[in-house]
């Protein structure tokens, strides 16, 4: 390689948009994790149980392992195009037992431990990891949602090992975590920026809870949210105050960076000639159809300059593959 050709790595942006993150929400069954979810920017679930029936969602039914790595095959042949920008698995709880029935089927046995030497569950551990890297890689917001138990848990099996937990001399401490097994749940938990949990308080109120604590998992590796957040009455208010809390002083920050990001992206679109951004009248008409205001600076709603800004993001990838073709 000469050295014209050699590209040196930059300083990363050191920050992303809330739904940009990869998120682990966990909680009571029926508490509103998936309507939650589904209050993402540009949400697709990956459905393996019945949860969303009253909530309208876009999304797959996942009814064996091999249907979620077909989407992920799909996805991935399709990234170009892909309308969405989370991803939800509703719940990873029942995709990591699809895997183990694969695993199982595909060996002919009954549980994983039927092979000596822990070799069934280094089979899952690899396929499980492996096609859950594949999805990561993709580089989409992710949820993954799972149920809650208090349980006796190993000190090394916590996620944070930072933690405030007191160990018993069996080196195990009781507390609340997913439900989920433990071999995908570290693994999981460990890629995650955001660890969320959802409970209802004594006083009947749901507050999400975001930093690591003696009594439950919990975790936020971005530091900006606060350590708990009461989630109002309904999916909208919690998403937005999930929001209010990570973009600062309330929505007024937030829609101030979000505006000041989609004005450089504008300026970055006209100045590489991309898509005819330097005409007005196609700027007007794609605010007006994506923000239903005349000018960007007008629009209040964070949501929708989320998934507007990245929708100019999107055309600026594209824009950039299609010249490198030609």
């Amino acid at each position: 390689m000469s050295k014209a050709e050699i590209k040196w790595p930059t300083l990363s942006k050191g920050f992303v948009d809330f739904h940009e993150n990869i998120i682990f929400l966990y909680g009571v069954p029926k508490i509103g994790k998936t309507s939650l979810s589904a209050q993402f920017s540009d949400a697709l679930f990956m459905l393996t149980e019945d949860g969303a029936k009253h909530v309208q969602v876009a999304g797959y039914k996942i009814n064996k392992w091999k249907d979620f790595v077909s989407r992920i095959t799909l996805i991935e042949a399709e990234k170009a195009s892909f309308p969405f920008k989370t991803i939800v698995i509703d719940t990873v709880d029942n995709l990591a037992n699809q895997c183990i029935q694969h695993i199982c089927a595909q060996y002919s046995l009954n549980t994983l431990g039927d092979l000596d030497y822990g070799k069934g569950y280094a089979h899952f551990e690899r396929e499980f990891k492996g096609q859950m890297t594949r999805l990561l890689n993709l580089g989409f917001g992710m949820v993954f949602i799972s149920h809650d138990e208090e349980k006796n848990v190993d000190i090394g099996a916590i996620a944070n090992p930072y933690a405030p937990v007191v160990a018993g001399d069996d080196n195990k401490t009781k507390m609340i975590i997913p439900t989920l097994d433990k071999r995908p749940r570290k693994f999981l938990l460990g890629l995650s920026d955001i660890i969320l949990y959802y409970k209802i308080n004594g006083d009947g109120k749901r507050s999400i809870y975001t930093k690591p604590s003696q009594y439950f998992e919990a975790g936020d590796r971005s530091g900006r949210l606060a350590n708990s957040i009461n989630m109002g009455a309904s999916a909208k208010d919690g998403y937005t105050a999930l929001l209010d809390s990570y973009y600062g002083d309330q929505s007024i920050n937030a829609q101030q960076t979000l505006i000041s990001r989609i004005g450089k992206a504008f300026e970055y679109l006209i100045a590489n000639d991309i898509d005819n951004f330097a005409t007005m009248s196609r700027q007007s008409a794609s605010i007006s159809k994506h923000l239903g205001v005349a000018h960007y600076r007008d629009c209040k709603d964070i949501p929708k300059l989320q998934k507007y800004l990245q929708h100019l993001t999107m055309k600026a990838n594209n824009g950039n593959k299609i010249k490198e073709t030609k």
